[in-house]
């Protein structure tokens, strides 16, 4: 069987095309040669900028941008150090401070038992801060003494 091409204007045989399920004769509409002569005049990707300029920092390298598919030239329009640095801004307002009390710590140390030496090891508090958070869980039920080992236990 035999099948027009008609970028080279010639019949050629049925097995110098490809197989293409679109179309009526089930091949492609040009010939093997003619497809590949095509791949290779089309440029492959996209054309790059010869510089592009960050508008934050200035930073002109290319190798400094990240891939954006979406933008025109394929590059994102903020280097890496900038997109970095506007994410570590948005993420800290995000974060809310730790602000734990000493009450908390010590509730948190004494979870187990434990002596008065190892609380304070543990919280990183002196021996008035913990002694005075223990007398006030010790008078509010909180904490008892094992009057055995001498440790802190939550009640």
């Amino acid at each position: 069987m035999k099948k027009y091409c008609p970028n080279c204007d010639y019949y050629k045989d049925a097995s110098e095309f490809s197989s293409d399920k679109r179309t009526a004769s089930g091949l492609n509409a040009y010939c093997r040669p003619c497809v590949a002569a095509r791949r290779k005049s089309k440029p492959v990707g996209r054309p790059r900028q010869a510089v592009k300029t960050c508008p934050t920092c200035g930073e002109t390298r290319m190798s400094e941008f990240g891939i954006d598919r979406r933008a025109s030239d394929g590059l994102n329009c903020y280097c890496r150090a900038c997109v970095r640095a506007q994410g570590n801004k948005r993420n800290a307002a995000k974060r809310k401070p730790c602000v734990v009390s000493p009450a908390e710590k010590v509730r948190h140390a004494i979870q187990r038992p434990r002596t008065r030496e190892e609380i304070e090891k543990i919280t990183g508090y002196d021996e008035q801060i913990v002694s005075d958070v223990l007398a006030q869980m010790w008078d509010s039920g909180e904490a008892r003494i094992d009057r055995e080992t001498r440790r802190f236990k939550a009640a």
